[in-house]
């Protein structure tokens, strides 16, 4: 099994299903997920382990972030629901060959395998996750048809030559579950500084630095090199970003938990490629993608009821 292909990714690229009218939730749970509870407690205890810049949150930041860490939660309740349900049944030999290769990844690491059980939670829940990994990639696996991997391929080539955007961005924080007038403000926002620094009265590193919420706000909003298919950021903000010539700046773009304004400060070409070259890495693409679209076909049937407050 590929390593890639082994880690539970739960990715923000889809929106918040949300039931307008359930009952709410009981006191000290901060939603419900098709009437299985994720409690308040476990949401800031994965708050507490988030890396932040080194600076304490504001108010208004942690807020966002907890509704961030709670729509993770959500996608993985939602993940573990359905692979209970319609996962695919794992040969037991071949789930414990995956767990000793990676018990001798940590031991090649200078770890025991008490030590490694301890990191990852305990050796049933290492399993437990292990289990859901390999279901997804057999699910996925029966989607990889020659003539859908290259396609993929083809429409991502800028991903697999290497071809990099360097940005700034302004971001304002809108948590999947949050009203409409909230990412209807943060738009509107946008616009009016776009406007500034088009009309050349605010430079765009001064509006990143006085309203991004964001770590890169104290460098100007400066991200550095992105990849077409970059892991730390959402497709919808790298597709708009390659869309940009150099020196460009882009309208207010969505994504899940965000609008940003985005600026394409350079643009390195990359080494172009080959579909024999690229192959590993496609069939990676092809896990994330599935993953993700399966997500979002959950959220769209489930019946969630957030009340973090």
């Amino acid at each position: 099994m590929r390593t890639a292909c082994l880690a539970l990714t739960f990715l923000a690229a889809t929106a918040l299903g949300q039931t307008p009218a359930p009952p709410a939730n009981p006191p000290g749970v901060a939603a419900t997920v098709n009437g299985e509870a994720i409690p308040l407690a476990k949401v800031d205890a994965v708050v507490k382990t988030w890396p932040t810049a080194g600076a304490p949150l504001r108010k208004e930041q942690l807020r966002l972030l907890r509704a961030d860490v709670l729509d993770m939660l959500i996608d993985a309740t939602l993940q573990r629901q359905y692979l209970a349900k319609h996962g695919p049944k794992l040969d037991p030999a071949k789930l414990d060959r995956a767990y000793a290769g990676l018990v001798e990844n940590a031991r090649r690491a200078g770890k025991s395998p008490a030590e490694f059980a301890r990191e990852v939670g305990g050796e049933a829940r290492a399993r437990a996750d292990l289990t859901a990994a390999m279901q997804l990639q057999e699910l996925a696996e029966a989607q990889a048809t020659p003539a859908a991997l290259q396609k993929l391929y083809a429409d991502n080539k800028d991903h697999f030559d290497g071809v990099t955007v360097r940005v700034s961005h302004v971001m304002m924080r809108v948590s999947p579950g949050a009203p409409p007038g909230e990412r209807a403000t943060a738009h509107a926002k946008l616009l009016q500084l776009r406007d500034e620094v088009v009309a050349g009265k605010l430079t765009f590193a001064d509006a990143a630095r006085k309203h991004s919420i964001d770590a890169t706000a104290t460098a100007g909003g400066d991200a550095g090199f992105v990849q077409r298919r970059d892991p730390n950021f959402d497709d919808e903000f790298c597709r708009a970003a390659f869309a940009l010539p150099v020196n460009g700046l882009s309208e207010p773009t969505d994504t899940p938990r965000a609008v940003h304004l985005i600026l394409a400060t350079e643009r390195k070409a990359g080494t172009p490629s080959t579909y024999g070259q690229a192959a590993e890495r496609v069939i990676d693409l092809h896990f994330i993608q599935h993953q993700a679209t399966l997500l979002a076909q959950l959220r769209q049937a489930a019946t969630i009821t957030v009340t973090l407050p």
